[in-house]
Parts: structure tokens; sequence; C-alpha cells
């Protein structure tokens, strides 16, 4: 996905490349804090998907009402 974003935006891969071609993730991390959405203050409403089977299910749901 990288070289593919890299070359249809135009950008400069090769600061983020080890000497051997590949692509250097050892500093890329995710803050949990950072990307949840759902928190005690604002929990996730009653009426939410809650996992893949779920949207599964609504999408199936829909493409029978049309």
């Amino acid at each position: 996905m990288y070289r593919f974003m890299a070359k249809h935006l135009r950008l400069n891969l090769k600061n983020g490349m080890t000497p051997d071609g590949r692509i250097d993730e050892s500093d890329t991390f995710l803050d949990e804090k950072l990307i949840t959405v759902f928190t005690t203050a604002h929990p996730r409403p009653a009426y939410a998907l809650k996992d893949s089977s779920e949207i599964a299910g609504a999408i199936a749901a829909a493409r029978g009402k049309r």
C-alpha cells in the first residue's frame, strides 16, 4: 500500500525504507488513547453495530429492502 500511495500521490518513499528496500515501520505505533472513538464519557450508542457480522447483516437486510 505504501508503494501504491507514494506512486499515485507522487511522494518520496526513500526516506521510509531500509537499505534493502523494505518499508521501515519500526517507529510506528498506535496509542490506544489517540485512536479510541468511544469512551466512558462518550459511550457507543446502544443502536450502533458492534462487529463485522452485525454490519454484514445490516447490509444484507438493506439489500433485501430494495
